[in-house]
């Protein structure tokens, strides 16, 4: 089954992480609408892809077939970032390069990004690749051993809260103490980044048991409890975006057109390869990214990236059919 404006959405939210690294790029990083808007973006791929997956793994009756397919997808995903790691690794080596690091320093810094906050500099969209996959092991090992879902349910909590603190205005995260900036990064470190995601996808198995039952309406109403908690600071808010974002994407109908399905597989490369954009931006026009330039820095990153990805796609094409 095709989810016609579930691929329009996909694309359009792939086009807003763009937006997303270009403003923190020159570094924006408001607490407004327009971070409301854009921070859907990221939430909606976690609730999709946790759709999408319980479609497939939720079905078997027999739990260890499930966890089967739980570590089957897990691979999957850690075959991704694994190939995306090493696309990226001239992009880490004119970071690491133009900012004057040592080997040493710049092997370091690398291995504690690529394990523990899943990119290494410039591939920023990695991230969501490693959440994923972490978030699909645990959930798999757990049920390999028929071990009850509360304690990664707790874990998925502490994550998402762990978000929220990053840009709470209280955040001990930028206040505070030494030894509380440091206990806050630590959790940070092993929790934020690794099961971030599984809150969206247990959320996103709500969905698709309660799917039948979602309609526009219930995904408008979600959309707008969440840009309230976003007004008032409150966590989980993205949580409910992503919901929302993806509810209003299934309940909204589109004729059939082989537009959708373009549009979906363009996004798969908007989302990956528009970290280089910036990237060959930043060395042709090295004061294009400024907090006073971003409409240039828009115009110019958004049309190249279209560019690499339409190429991207054209290039995974042929090789389908060859």
């Amino acid at each position: 089954m095709q989810l016609r404006a579930v691929d329009l959405t996909k694309f359009v939210m792939a086009m807003a992480v763009v937006v997303i690294h270009a403003r923190a790029v020159c570094g924006i990083n408001q607490h407004d609408w327009i971070h409301f808007a854009l921070g859907c973006a990221v939430p909606f791929f976690f609730v999709t892809t946790g759709f999408l997956l319980a479609r497939h793994s939720i079905a078997p009756d027999n739990e260890n077939r499930r966890a089967d397919q739980l570590l089957a997808k897990s691979r999957q995903f850690f075959r991704l970032y694994t190939v995306w790691l090493a696309v990226y690794i001239p992009a880490a080596i004119y970071h690491y390069y133009t900012n004057d690091y040592t080997v040493r320093d710049a092997a370091v810094d690398y291995l504690r990004g690529v394990i523990f906050y899943g990119e290494s500099p410039y591939a920023w969209p990695l991230w969501y690749v490693f959440s994923v996959a972490v978030s699909l092991w645990a959930l798999a090992f757990f049920r390999r051993r028929r071990w009850p879902l509360w304690p990664i349910v707790a874990l998925a909590i502490v994550a998402a809260l762990l978000e929220w603190l990053v840009y709470a205005p209280f955040s001990p995260a930028t206040s505070g103490h030494h030894p509380t900036r440091f206990l806050f990064n630590a959790a940070k470190l092993l929790l934020w980044r690794p099961f971030y995601a599984l809150g969206f996808l247990l959320t996103a198995a709500i969905a698709y048991r309660q799917r039948d039952k979602l309609r526009l309406l219930h995904g408008i109403l979600l959309l707008a409890l969440s840009a309230a908690m976003h007004y008032f600071h409150l966590p989980l808010w993205q949580h409910a975006a992503g919901m929302a974002v993806f509810v209003i994407a299934l309940r909204t109908p589109l004729p059939d057109h082989p537009i959708w399905l373009r549009l979906r597989r363009l996004s798969t490369g908007v989302y990956f390869l528009h970290m280089y954009a910036i990237v060959v931006l930043l060395i042709a026009f090295p004061g294009l990214f400024t907090s006073d330039n971003l409409p240039a820095a828009l115009a110019t990153t958004l049309p190249l990236t279209l560019l690499l990805a339409a190429a991207y796609t054209r290039f995974k094409s042929h090789r389908r059919h060859n």
